[in-house]
């Protein structure tokens, strides 16, 4: 079958005519040129984009960052030695719980003046006995005392007072080496006790008021167990106040420097026992002597065991000296 040429339409001769004209060259151009403003546009939209993106990235604060997926580190054995002095600020008064045999509130709340803003509690006898009924005590068949700590806490929560206990501990002297972590561990539970009642801080001393106890700080070991000591006290109980006492004259004795920074490092305030002198004079020779370490470790001042009248003048002469710290730990004398 011969094939059928195909013609060439009417409307395609004409548009080959037409774009043969001028007017037609000018078409082209304008199409050639809409050709290259569709990019140009397209660039300029880009830039501008950019920029915008730029200026509100400013605008917006920076994202926090992602919580680290790695376990946490474990906790110190001991809070950081920098952020631990510098303890309350007290000027705490005597009270005991020595001869009362009940109705203990009210004999614990006649014993505080009016105006008083803190309380030294002497809770234990000079054997480091409670005179308190200690369930831990009565646990391991150690002596004790009757009275309720809640009964003797009572007035102290209700008039907001801030309290120190005065804390004997044996774990520290040495003198119970063979079996430290039970003492350790019987004296964590009576502070859990004290707390529990209301305590906002401990001073712990290792021997009677007015001693020196350079020989216990001389001891080899004694760093080892002070550490160890008050790093248990800490982990248990770390909204506790800790403080420690030791002589005045031990706070000038060049021998003990080192121990003494060490211990500085693990409480939250240092004592200056000054009760072992009788008149304001005697208290002024011994601040003196002492003045570089009371200054140091923010030292609170030991009182007590004399004299109203003497008690008074040593008060005056702190006030004059500018140390408002102090802490009455004896009962006075007439």
């Amino acid at each position: 079958m011969p094939s059928i040429k195909k013609k060439s339409s009417h409307k395609h001769k004409k548009f080959n005519r037409y774009t043969a004209n001028p007017s037609a060259r000018r078409g082209r151009k304008k199409t050639q040129l809409a050709f290259w403003l569709v990019p140009a546009f397209a660039l300029a939209a880009f830039a501008i984009a950019i920029l915008l993106g730029s200026f509100l990235g400013e605008q917006v604060p920076p994202a926090t960052e992602a919580p680290q997926t790695t376990e946490p580190a474990p906790k110190p054995t001991l809070p950081p030695p920098e952020n631990i002095i510098g303890g309350e600020t007290v000027d705490a008064v005597f009270v005991t719980l020595r001869g009362i045999t009940g109705n203990t509130a009210a004999e614990v709340s006649a014993q505080i003046p009016n105006g008083a803003t803190a309380v030294s509690l002497s809770l234990f006898d000079e054997n480091g006995t409670p005179y308190f009924s200690s369930e831990i005590a009565l646990t391991l068949g150690k002596p004790c005392g009757e009275l309720t700590l809640k009964n003797t806490f009572k007035p102290i929560l209700e008039n907001r007072l801030y309290s120190s206990v005065l804390f004997p501990s044996s774990a520290l002297t040495g003198r119970n080496s063979t079996d430290r972590y039970m003492q350790n561990a019987y004296e964590l539970s009576l502070i859990r006790e004290l707390v529990e009642a209301g305590a906002d801080e401990i001073l712990i001393y290792c021997t009677s008021f007015g001693n020196s106890i350079s020989s216990i700080l001389s001891e080899e070991d004694f760093p080892d167990r002070f550490i160890e000591y008050m790093g248990d006290v800490k982990r248990k109980f770390p909204d506790l106040k800790l403080g420690f006492a030791l002589s005045i004259t031990d706070a000038s004795n060049p021998d003990l420097a080192e121990s003494i920074s060490t211990i500085a490092q693990y409480v939250d305030f240092l004592a200056a026992d000054a009760t072992s002198f009788s008149s304001a004079d005697e208290l002024s020779d011994a601040i003196n002597v002492s003045a570089v370490s009371i200054m140091r470790y923010e030292m609170r001042i030991l009182l007590g065991g004399i004299s109203k009248t003497d008690f008074e003048e040593q008060c005056a002469l702190l006030d004059k000296l500018g140390i408002k710290n102090r802490q009455t730990v004896l009962q006075l004398g007439k």
